[in-house]
């Protein structure tokens, strides 16, 4: 009885040792990417570039379009989609290019 109890225990601390882990593996991820986004942002946030949405959203969707590209038409209603679902928490971005490939 008592070698299954201290499986078991063992088991169990294993278990939630290795979810700690991958939490904080996890959440320096997190941090390292939100750096790295801040820190070039203004590579794809242009002064010229129209902005749809709020400043201080955290999400910025840049939208590279071309307006007589079919498949970039066929796109605009699902931004549109999804700007109306996440009101004030996406910065869209409207960069229009010459050609798409």
């Amino acid at each position: 009885m008592k070698k299954q109890n201290l499986v078991i225990f063992s088991s169990i601390f294993l278990i939630l040792l290795f979810a700690l882990g991958v939490y904080v593996y996890k959440s320096q991820q997190a941090k390292k990417i939100g750096f790295m986004a801040r820190e070039y942002a203004s590579t794809f946030v242009r002064n010229h570039s129209p902005t749809i949405g709020s400043d201080d959203a955290k999400v910025y969707l840049v939208k590279f379009s071309d307006p007589a590209c079919e498949t970039c038409s066929a796109f605009h209603p699902f931004v549109k989609k999804l700007m109306k679902d996440n009101p004030g928490k996406i910065k869209l971005i409207r960069d229009i290019v010459n050609s798409c490939v």
